[in-house]
Protein backbone atom coordinates (compact mmCIF):
# COMPACT_ATOMS: atom_id res chain seq x y z
CA UNK A 1 0.00 0.00 0.00
CA UNK A 2 2.82 2.40 0.78
CA UNK A 3 4.31 2.01 -2.71
CA UNK A 4 0.92 2.84 -4.20
CA UNK A 5 0.79 6.09 -2.28
CA UNK A 6 4.25 7.11 -3.41
CA UNK A 7 3.35 6.28 -7.01
CA UNK A 8 0.25 8.44 -6.80
CA UNK A 9 2.20 11.23 -5.12
CA UNK A 10 4.86 11.06 -7.84
CA UNK A 11 2.22 11.24 -10.59
CA UNK A 12 0.57 14.23 -8.89
CA UNK A 13 3.90 15.98 -8.51
CA UNK A 14 4.75 15.35 -12.14
CA UNK A 15 1.35 16.58 -13.34
CA UNK A 16 1.56 19.72 -11.20
CA UNK A 17 5.04 20.51 -12.51
CA UNK A 18 3.88 20.14 -16.11
CA UNK A 19 0.82 22.29 -15.41
CA UNK A 20 3.01 24.99 -13.85
CA UNK A 21 5.32 24.89 -16.86
CA UNK A 22 2.41 25.26 -19.28
CA UNK A 23 1.00 28.15 -17.25
CA UNK A 24 4.42 29.84 -17.16
CA UNK A 25 4.68 29.59 -20.96
CA UNK A 26 1.10 30.55 -21.89
CA UNK A 27 0.25 33.24 -19.31
CA UNK A 28 2.72 35.92 -20.47
CA UNK A 29 1.49 35.86 -24.09
CA UNK A 30 -1.80 37.78 -23.65
CA UNK A 31 -0.19 40.08 -21.09
CA UNK A 32 2.63 40.92 -23.49
CA UNK A 33 0.21 41.31 -26.39
CA UNK A 34 -2.15 43.65 -24.55
CA UNK A 35 0.18 45.81 -22.48
CA UNK A 36 3.54 46.08 -24.28
CA UNK A 37 4.80 46.63 -27.81
CA UNK A 38 7.05 43.54 -27.58
CA UNK A 39 4.99 41.48 -30.04
CA UNK A 40 4.36 44.34 -32.49
CA UNK A 41 7.46 43.88 -34.65
CA UNK A 42 7.96 41.82 -37.78
CA UNK A 43 10.52 39.23 -38.84
CA UNK A 44 10.79 38.65 -42.59
CA UNK A 45 7.34 40.12 -43.05
CA UNK A 46 5.68 37.94 -40.39
CA UNK A 47 4.43 39.43 -37.14
CA UNK A 48 6.37 38.47 -34.02
CA UNK A 49 3.02 37.79 -32.33
CA UNK A 50 2.21 35.13 -34.94
CA UNK A 51 5.65 33.56 -34.52
CA UNK A 52 5.30 33.42 -30.74
CA UNK A 53 1.80 31.98 -31.10
CA UNK A 54 3.11 29.29 -33.45
CA UNK A 55 5.86 28.38 -30.98
CA UNK A 56 3.25 28.15 -28.22
CA UNK A 57 1.18 25.82 -30.41
CA UNK A 58 4.20 23.56 -30.93
CA UNK A 59 4.84 23.65 -27.18
CA UNK A 60 1.24 22.62 -26.49
CA UNK A 61 1.57 19.67 -28.87
CA UNK A 62 4.84 18.61 -27.24
CA UNK A 63 3.30 18.75 -23.76
CA UNK A 64 0.29 16.75 -24.97
CA UNK A 65 2.61 14.09 -26.44
CA UNK A 66 4.56 13.85 -23.20
CA UNK A 67 1.29 13.51 -21.28
CA UNK A 68 -0.05 10.78 -23.54
CA UNK A 69 3.19 8.82 -23.40
CA UNK A 70 3.38 9.12 -19.61
CA UNK A 71 -0.14 7.71 -19.24
CA UNK A 72 0.67 4.59 -21.27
Amino acid sequence: MASGRSDIAERKRSALLRAALVLAVFAPYPILALTTPVLDGTVAGVSVGYLVGFVELMFAWAVALVYVRSRA
